[in-house]
């Protein structure tokens, strides 16, 4: 508890985003990266 009381201001809140619409899933960040690794590898691109 004390940890948390100290850190509380880095803790992500996952309500905000989540209402807003903004996806906090690494899911979607993975897919992302992987759709440009491709782009980057095709030849003469």
């Amino acid at each position: 508890m004390g940890y948390l009381a100290k850190h509380r201001h880095r803790v992500v809140n996952y309500s905000y985003y989540q209402a807003k619409g903004i996806s906090m899933g690494s899911g979607a960040v993975e897919s992302t990266i992987k759709q440009i690794s491709r782009q980057v590898k095709i030849s003469g691109a």
